[in-house]
């Protein structure tokens, strides 16, 4: 069974307020998460979508996210 990368993109979270943060988080059996530290903490938008890995699947907001949570984008592993 393999797992799930995400990797979400917030704007001015509480942690990090006015910066752009990636969010980078496994899913692995079962859906369970692990977290890790920051992928990216950026000044602009442009600077942290750059950092996301190229030919991921972008995935809109959905309304159970974050507040702070702009977009995410998938990968599988």
């Amino acid at each position: 069974m393999g797992s799930n990368v995400v990797y979400t993109l917030h704007a001015s979270p509480a942690d990090y307020p006015g910066e752009y943060v990636v969010q980078r988080h496994l899913y692995g059996a079962f859906g369970v998460r692990v977290a890790s530290p920051p992928h990216c903490v950026a000044a602009t938008l442009a600077e942290a979508r750059a950092s996301i890995p190229p030919g991921l699947a972008r995935i809109p907001r959905s309304p159970d996210d974050p507040p702070s949570a702009i977009e995410s984008y998938l990968d599988e592993e």
